[in-house]
């Protein structure tokens, strides 16, 4: 419109009512907003579509799933067999301690003592017997444990970039290696972290589905800490796959979005569901008093991977005892 009405807009109008339009879209995609006000630029609005438009691509593929907490994804992460390997020479040695700790639960076995007071009379030791020896019988039984899972789950924030990512892919590789070749221990194996505005729960390992192995050399450092949400996500996976007792290691630096008291009450929930919460810190950022606070005494601090078998193995075998409920019959 001209200034008559019907005559076409002069160059000097047209720049005017163009400057008009601009100024107006930059007052209402400007902060802070108010209520019901888009905070979004076209530019941000075409940006996160294409984001959205991703994560729905991934999941028509296969690689994504939504997760049962508000905002959480589950993402099929890529192979890394060079890291993978790496990981694994620096750990390889520390295998069968680890295995170890975690077999002696998986096993039943009978089991026979001889030389007692009372019992089954020892037919091999018939003349003592007869000549009033008291220690000539024997006790026999076996020993019986339940099944029991193993749950890692991997911290994967900025937080832990350098030496903390490292030990931390190191761990997981110990734990697959030691712990997935053992008859009756279920292994699930993942790493969380935050994103494009979701929680993100990568998938290594779950029982006997999930990714290759060499995923976990993928293990990286990138995003916030959603440790509760992971937290419940995880036991939310495990429990649609079994109902067994599950050790679940937390491996971080300490830090958790939410604070310690967050922790508590995840942990706290997942322990009337079956699960024994087990903190890993690796290369500590919180002091002992907070880590308690998270995990109460089932927690333990790593600061290389010579203490790692170590440290890990004491936790776990003081955990599978308590978790299995392991009797003698």
């Amino acid at each position: 419109m001209g200034s008559s009405g019907s005559d076409p807009l002069s160059d000097e109008e047209a720049v005017r009512l163009f400057g008009d339009i601009a100024d107006a879209l930059s007052e209402l995609t400007a902060d802070p907003v108010l209520p019901g006000e888009n905070p979004l630029s076209a530019g941000d609005m075409a940006s996160a579509a294409r984001k959205e438009g991703a994560l729905l691509a991934k999941e028509c593929e296969g690689v994504l799933e939504r997760g049962t907490q508000r905002g959480m994804i589950v993402l099929l992460p890529e192979e890394d067999a060079t890291a993978y390997a790496e990981s694994l020479r620096r750990v390889r040695r520390y295998i069968p301690a680890v295995a170890q700790a975690l077999r002696c639960n998986s096993t039943e076995f009978a089991y026979t003592v001889t030389g007692m007071r009372s019992g089954l009379l020892d037919t091999n030791k018939l003349g003592e017997a007869l000549q009033g020896v008291p220690t000539v019988y024997v006790r026999k039984g076996e020993v019986r444990s339940d099944r029991v899972s193993v749950a890692l789950l991997v911290d994967e924030s900025g937080s832990m970039d350098g030496i903390r990512e490292r030990l931390a892919r190191d761990t997981a590789v110990l734990v697959n290696e030691a712990v997935g070749k053992i008859p009756n221990v279920g292994l699930y194996i993942y790493g969380f972290t935050s994103m494009a505005g979701h929680d993100v729960l990568r998938r290594f390992r779950e029982g006997n589905d999930g990714g290759k192995a060499t995923a976990i050399g993928s293990v990286g450092s990138f995003g916030g800490t959603p440790t509760t949400a992971a937290i419940l996500e995880t036991a939310s996976r495990v429990r649609k796959r079994t109902r067994e007792r599950t050790l679940l290691f937390i491996v971080s630096d300490g830090c958790a979005d939410g604070g310690p008291e967050a922790v508590r009450r995840a942990a706290d929930t997942v322990r009337r569901d079956g699960f024994t919460p087990v903190g890993v810190s690796i290369a500590s950022a919180l002091p002992d008093e907070e880590l308690r606070r998270m995990y109460g005494s089932s927690y333990i601090v790593m600061e290389d991977v010579s203490s790692l078998a170590v440290g890990l193995g004491k936790i776990v075998k003081k955990a599978v005892l308590k978790a299995a409920g392991r009797k003698a019959v």
